[in-house]
């Protein structure tokens, strides 16, 4: 009975491309997510930055989350989920309360598209810091390679 081969081994990303990822993720979380929740206000000022702070530091954990996997498919997933799911988590309590309150179409009408932006800019910054995290991982064999000429071992002569 032959054996399958077995796939290639995956090589863990270093410290630095994780790093990278995820700052590069969380900075471009908190800029996307900040930039659709003052795209949603009516108003500007000071009302406006205290509710886009918020959003801005949710979106910088969740792509620097997202980011650190170091792979743009996976961050995006990731990232998606975790920005749509601290805003559902927020929007549940929100909408019970309306609804007890006696306007129970109130929570519909203006979940979904902020749900479908908050998922948009995280997968935004999970793909990316994704992307960037793993431009910065090493060479599979996990040896950074130098640039230019390949060098001889001493005492072996080219000729």
């Amino acid at each position: 009975m032959d054996q399958l081969p077995l796939p290639p081994a995956r090589t863990r990303p270093s410290s630095t491309a994780i790093l990278t990822g995820g700052l590069v993720g969380g900075v471009l979380g908190a800029l996307v997510r900040g930039w659709f929740t003052s795209q949603n206000l009516q108003q500007s000022g000071v009302f406006e930055l205290l509710v886009c702070l918020p959003s801005a530091g949710i979106g910088l954990l969740c792509g620097a989350i997202a980011g650190a996997f170091c792979r743009p498919l996976l961050g995006a997933l990731i990232g998606a989920g975790l920005s749509a799911g601290v805003l559902g988590l927020f929007l549940l309590p929100i909408g019970y309360l309306l609804t007890l309150l006696g306007s129970p179409d109130a929570i519909a009408e203006f979940s979904w598209p902020y749900l479908l932006q908050k998922a948009v800019a995280g997968a935004i910054a999970g793909a990316v810091g994704g992307y960037v995290g793993k431009r910065f991982q090493p060479p599979s064999d996990g040896e950074i390679q130098p640039a230019g000429p390949p060098r001889t071992a001493a005492g072996e002569s080219d000729g």
